[in-house]
């Protein structure tokens, strides 16, 4: 690499559908993550008695 050569790489372009739909898709996943491990709780706990 040539010692004169200052260029930085293209900065990165998303279409704007992206800029919304992955931070609403990553809460969905958070939301659903919280709820599975409430469950297992409850279940670990006892709280369901006759699932099983």
């Amino acid at each position: 690499m040539p010692a004169g050569d200052n260029s930085t790489p293209p900065k990165r372009q998303y279409p704007p559908f992206y800029e919304k739909a992955v931070p609403i898709a990553l809460a969905i996943i958070v939301v659903i993550i919280v709820v599975l491990l409430l469950i297992i709780f409850s279940v670990a706990v006892g709280l369901f008695p006759n699932g099983g």
